[in-house]
């Protein structure tokens, strides 16, 4: 075996790649950051942050369920990752399943209780209920109504 991937920190193997890919979402060229994502999954299917920017890709092409399926993936691979933590909860606003991620987002606080935003994201949640729908950043992000 590799001795890379003995370290437990597999995702760093990918650093550059998912740079590249990353760099591919900015400009709008998704096919070849899809691309270098599937390759990166197909090495380490533990990559969360591939997972992540996979959810990025679906998220620009309105694939809204896809998207929440990819960070949820990414959060469930490293549960105190902010952004895909952050993702999640975009998604789940815009299907309106925000009370379904409230387990993700403790695992995560009990991994990394420093983790505000998502510590503040789980509160409103909560104090809200339904009524989240109606924040300022729902408003914004928008509720997916496939009717």
């Amino acid at each position: 075996m590799d001795p890379r991937f003995e370290t437990g920190n597999c995702a760093e193997l990918f650093a550059d790649e998912n740079a590249r890919a990353e760099e591919h979402i900015e400009k709008g060229d998704l096919s070849e950051a899809a691309r270098i994502l599937v390759n990166i999954v197909e090495q380490d299917p533990r990559n969360w942050r591939a997972f992540n920017n996979m959810g990025l890709i679906s998220w620009n092409r309105k694939a809204w369920e896809d998207a929440y399926s990819m960070f949820g993936k990414a959060a469930s691979l490293k549960p105190d990752f902010g952004d895909a933590l952050i993702n999640l909860f975009d998604a789940a606003i815009k299907l309106r399943r925000a009370l379904e991620i409230l387990p993700t987002l403790d695992k995560a606080l009990f991994c990394d209780p420093s983790l505000e935003e998502v510590k503040i994201i789980a509160d409103s949640i909560r104090e809200q209920g339904e009524d989240i729908y109606l924040s300022e950043r729902a408003l914004t992000i928008g509720v997916y109504n496939p009717k």
